[in-house]
This record gives structure tokens, sequence and C-alpha cells, in this order.
């Protein structure tokens, strides 16, 4: 995807678009521990990831290594935060600070789909310890899915 350049006032800027978050078929990514995570956009200090969490699934709670907001597309899951559950639902939205201790869950029939928003720079351009898919992957192999 290439970066559409915009005018901002007098200044230049990138835009990135992604008009298909909902359909994970579409996006090559790696299978974690939370489920299939498809990385999607990739800003200056920032990642936007999908993560299709399969129903069934149950992630203890850990810390998170960076501060990310996370974002409910379809279906319901529970987040976990220090021992105390929220129900997601579709257009949920939660915010989590670097070291907040939280887990999910999907005891549901149905999957789950969200979008990660995750610190992977500074403000100033230092690298951050990068979150997904690198931290939570439970199989090593990328690979794209068939549609």
């Amino acid at each position: 995807m290439e970066p559409i350049t915009a005018r901002n006032g007098n200044e230049s800027c990138h835009v990135r678009v992604v008009h298909d978050t909902d359909d994970v078929l579409k996006h090559p990514g790696v299978d974690t521990i939370e489920g299939w995570a498809c990385p999607l956009i990739f800003g200056e200090t920032m990642l936007a990831q999908s993560v299709e969490m399969p129903a069934g699934i149950s992630v203890p709670e850990h810390p998170e290594p960076v501060e990310c907001m996370v974002y409910t597309v379809r279906g319901h899951w529970v987040l976990s935060v220090g021992g105390e559950k929220h129900l997601m639902s579709p257009g949920s939205l939660h915010w989590l600070d670097e070291g907040a201790m939280a887990g999910c869950e999907v005891p549901f029939d149905e999957p789950a789909l969200v979008v990660n928003f995750i610190r992977i720079r500074s403000a100033k351009g230092g690298l951050e310890q990068t979150a997904a898919p690198a931290v939570c992957v439970k199989n090593v192999r990328v690979v794209a899915r068939n549609v």
C-alpha cells in the first residue's frame, strides 16, 4: 500500500488507507496466542493491526509491553484487567497503559475481531519494544491465509 501525499495547510503529509479491516483473510499475518494477527498500517510512531480471536480462546492476564488501544469491530469478548472483567462488544474501545495487567477470552460461539493501535516508537524517534505480533507469537512462522 503506497502512502497518499496530501496537503495539510502549507505542509505535505502522508495518508495510508485500509478499506477492509474486517476481512482478515485478505491480510498476511501471524498465528498468536490471542488469534490471527494481521498488521494493517505502520505509521511513524504506531501500528494498527487486526486480531481475529477464535471462539473459546482464553489468554491469562499478562503485562502489556507498550501502550495500546483496542477497538472491537465485531463479535463479543471479555477483557480482564487486574482481575476485573469487562464485556467488549462491537464499538467498544479501551486503552491500556504500558505494564497494565490484561488478558482476554472469547467464551462465546463466534470469534471476535479487534483492531489494536500500538505504539512502536516514541515521538522522539526511539524504538519502543514492539508489542504484537512479536511478543504474543505462538507460532513464529509468518503465513498468508488463502481466500
